[in-house]
């Protein structure tokens, strides 16, 4: 499975990443799971150690996430990483599944 047209792009404002990405097959991966971390990138969609990273967003609004993923009519799906720090690289990675992350 793989997400299309995926981009993170800085706010002008700063201390912000924009995501978007468009999802081919919703209904045999309802789910997405936007995880960052600085240094590298995440190795695994659940939270925990700083190794694995952070949620930032998920699909799933009961999920452990910082934000909420929107779709738009466009059917692009956007979340929003904020509250970042300066001068620093960020990694991320875009978990699809069904069920469980």
């Amino acid at each position: 499975m793989r997400l299309q047209k995926i981009a993170a792009v800085a706010h002008t404002a700063g201390n912000r990443i924009d995501l978007s990405w468009v999802h081919p097959d919703p209904g045999q991966f309802p789910g997405v799971r936007v995880v960052r971390r600085e240094g590298t990138h995440p190795t695994t969609p659940q939270p925990g150690s700083p190794r694995h990273g952070v949620v930032v967003a998920d699909t799933n609004p009961t999920a452990p996430a910082q934000g909420a993923v929107e779709v738009g009519e466009d059917g692009v799906y956007r979340a929003t990483d904020a509250g970042l720090k300066g001068e620093t690289v960020y990694y991320y990675v875009l978990f699809p599944y069904a069920g469980t992350p």
